[in-house]
């Protein structure tokens, strides 16, 4: 949720300085990189949040394995005691 209004409101801002340049509206220079900054910025953050997300995903089943496993062997020693 959080990154999808990120992503609107960077695209609302690309949207703006796009009609900007449509319309030859002098923007200066210092503006113009910090925009490609955010802009490069805004995508290695949503592809770190991917790579992120996918771990996790991953991990969930590894842990829920682990779990399970120790949850036999403590129902096993518990019957055994």
């Amino acid at each position: 949720m959080f990154l999808r209004k990120k992503t609107l409101f960077f695209n609302l801002i690309k949207e703006v300085y796009n009609l900007f340049k449509r319309y030859s509206i002098d923007i200066p220079q210092e503006e113009q990189l910090s925009i490609e900054m955010l802009r490069n910025t805004h995508e290695r953050l949503l592809k770190r949040a991917k790579y992120v997300t996918h771990e996790l995903a991953n991990s969930q089943q590894i842990f829920l394995d682990r779990f399970l496993l120790d949850m036999r062997g403590y129902s096993y020693m518990t019957i055994r005691f």
